[in-house]
């Protein structure tokens, strides 16, 4: 029995320390999108915001609105927008961000729509370009080294 609640304090002991690293390492990369977003450097913002994401913990509150503006920043509309409406779904009218929140919102529609008016882009805004190996035809013109060409 002594061993068994030993046991358990040692491995509770472990997840607390975890814990506590991973809520340190959260705050760091927080703290540096912050700052590289306050300077301009929306690709670094971008980094620090998808390490935070695959830490897997609970995201700050305020998180969503940042990530999307660093997403607009660079060029990721859809992305952006996916993360602005976690933000509305979050924090509603309450947030600290919600005037910045609708006016970025309303920038994304007109980046959005002129994607999708765009003859030479899907709708993700990416621009379309013909396949080198096929010309677009969609066919293959040799065989893969690898399968043999059997898939």
């Amino acid at each position: 029995m002594k061993y068994y609640c030993f046991t358990i304090f040692f491995l509770l002991l472990i997840n607390y320390s975890f814990a506590q690293d991973q809520k340190e390492t959260l705050n760091f990369y927080y703290e540096n999108a912050q700052l590289a977003m306050k300077n301009g450097d929306y690709e670094t913002a971008n980094s620090q915001f998808r390490k935070i994401l695959r830490i897997g913990v609970k995201l700050p509150s305020e998180m969503p609105y940042l990530f999307s503006k660093t997403l607009y920043e660079i060029g990721q509309y859809q992305n952006s927008q996916s993360f602005l409406e976690k933000y509305f779904e979050i924090m509603g009218k309450a947030g600290t961000y919600y005037d910045n929140a609708v006016e970025l919102k309303e920038l994304l529609e007109l980046q959005l729509n002129k994607s999708l008016s765009c003859q030479y882009c899907d709708l993700s805004g990416y621009r379309l370009e013909i396949c080198l190996t096929c010309q677009g035809e969609k066919q293959l013109l040799k065989q893969c080294d690898y399968c043999e060409a059997k898939g």
